[in-house]
């Protein structure tokens, strides 16, 4: 049974987790995606962070090599928006082993070290639940920490707000003002955005 059929005969897998938890599911995602290959972002005698896909949509995942595990897993797609003149990534399922002694800030280290400066901009998804705003609030801190730019993508109007520090203040208070991520304001087509 693959990776597609299991996932298939689950009735219930929570879309965050996909069942990685569950360690039948986890290695045959791995069975499945691990020929699939096409870049090694990093190696080393205990892991390989592998990516899949064409560049415009795929997979990004840790192989626990002594476990023959994944221990995190991203899946991304790529948009063009001419008006922001970029190709936008989007992270559309983000899972981790939080257990495992080589996850310790891979999510921030993928974000900022591997997917920003391939894409030049990474944006929110449309499916945006609390632990999506958890995420982005958090990823969107670190960003404004690290010079990036960070704003808010009216998507309908075409119009990004870019958060200023001088203009805008704190970073804290601008966000709050924003209230704009959640499913009541999923028809508003609104995402958070951070740029290189």
């Amino acid at each position: 049974m693959n990776y597609a059929e299991l996932i298939e005969s689950l009735r219930q897998v929570a879309s965050t987790t996909f069942g990685l938890d569950d360690p039948a599911i986890n290695r045959a995602f791995l069975a499945c995606n691990l020929p699939r290959r096409v870049e090694t972002i990093e190696q080393t005698a205990d892991y390989e962070i592998v990516r899949t896909g064409d560049g415009h949509r795929g997979w990004i995942f840790l192989h626990n090599i002594s476990d023959n595990t994944v221990d995190y897993v991203v899946q991304y797609h790529t948009k063009n928006w001419p008006w922001l003149g970029n190709r936008s990534v989007s992270q559309l399922v983000l899972w981790r082993d939080v257990a495992s002694p080589f996850t310790a800030h891979i999510t921030e280290r993928m974000f900022f070290d591997y997917l920003l400066p391939r894409y030049h901009l990474i944006m929110s998804d449309k499916l945006q639940t609390s632990a999506g705003r958890d995420f982005w609030s958090g990823r969107m801190r670190d960003a404004a920490a690290k010079h990036y730019k960070v704003g808010v993508a009216y998507l309908n109007q075409k119009h990004v707000e870019w958060f200023d520090p001088a203009r805008d203040g704190s970073f804290r208070s601008w966000l709050r003002a924003q209230d704009t991520f959640g499913p009541d304001r999923k028809h508003e087509a609104i995402r958070y955005v951070i740029a290189d």
